[in-house]
């Protein structure tokens, strides 16, 4: 069983990227297997799927998970995962060909362009996120306390135990949305010049109280113009004393720019990592300064 789902796994890479799938995508894909391989990890994600599948085929729900996991490719190429974790990059749907963005870029700031090999259409994809830092969880995942023995079990369990509540009510609340108003959010364009108006220039109706406090006072000290700036700030928003008498004040003094800072885990674990430290030092600093303990 765990050969199989490995194995459908590695074969999704090329339905995806074609039979000349980047080196790169593939190498990830293995280092992954390698690492996650002993604890249970390819299973797990196919359970995952299979809830995400059984919500919608037969509750009309949309699931969306939000973890660590979402970090791995090997989630996203099972289907238990819809964020694609590599790098920010261009794809065509009929050439398969990817070209990869600047490093850091934002999916979101990108927009479609022309391939130069089939002349199709190249959409913009990839969200730059780390696999590595899902391995303490992989090492502390216990499968044996979550797979019932039918499908309604296993929707019903997994729900209470890998889906945050309030991250299903919003879930549920833009799926009834979308009904009402006819619109999916995965139709909205994000390039537009209206919805970037709203989303960049300040109007805060749509967060939630807390978030809107914090984000009117860092507009007025950085005006985001592009989506990445503003993922930047709404992530240094959600650390524990990261914006108050820190990234805030570094950015006033001109000591820093916003761009300079790390906001976001992956951010914080690619900058120690990077910097020749051990990836389990890397995450066990990311995981201390996101929570307030350094």
């Amino acid at each position: 069983m765990r050969k199989e789902i490995w194995d459908r796994a590695y074969a999704r890479i090329f339905e995806l990227y074609g039979d000349g799938a980047d080196l790169y995508i593939v190498d990830r894909f293995l280092n992954e297997k390698k690492a996650f391989s002993p604890f249970g990890v390819g299973e797990y994600f196919d359970e995952i799927a299979n809830l995400i599948k059984e919500s919608k085929e037969t509750h009309g729900e949309k699931l969306v998970m939000k973890s660590y996991a979402c970090s791995c490719l090997s989630a996203y190429l099972l289907g238990a995962s819809e964020i694609n974790p590599l790098p920010a990059h261009w794809y065509c749907p009929e050439c398969k060909r990817v070209e990869w963005a600047e490093e850091g870029e934002c999916v979101f700031d990108m927009t479609a362009r022309i391939c130069e090999i089939c002349g199709g259409e190249m959409k913009p994809d990839g969200h730059g996120l780390r696999w590595e830092t899902y391995i303490p969880y992989a090492q502390n995942l216990k499968r044996e306390d979550t797979v019932p023995e039918n499908v309604g079990d296993l929707f019903e369990s997994m729900l209470k135990r890998h889906f945050q509540a309030s991250v299903l009510s919003a879930a549920q609340a833009c799926h009834r949305l979308g009904i009402e108003t006819g619109i999916s959010p995965e139709d909205i364009d994000l390039a537009d010049a209206e919805v970037k108006m709203i989303l960049l220039g300040g109007d805060l109706s749509c967060m939630m109280e807390k978030e809107a406090q914090f984000l009117e006072s860092a507009f007025m000290t950085v005006r985001p113009r592009r989506y990445r700036e503003l993922l930047k700030l709404m992530a240094i928003g959600h650390g524990t004393g990261t914006w108050r008498d820190n990234a805030e004040e570094l950015i006033e003094l001109g000591i820093a720019e916003l761009g300079d800072i790390p906001a976001t885990r992956e951010e914080l674990f690619s900058l120690i990592a990077g910097g020749g430290e051990c990836e389990g030092f890397a995450y066990d600093v990311m995981r201390k300064t996101w929570s307030g303990h350094y």
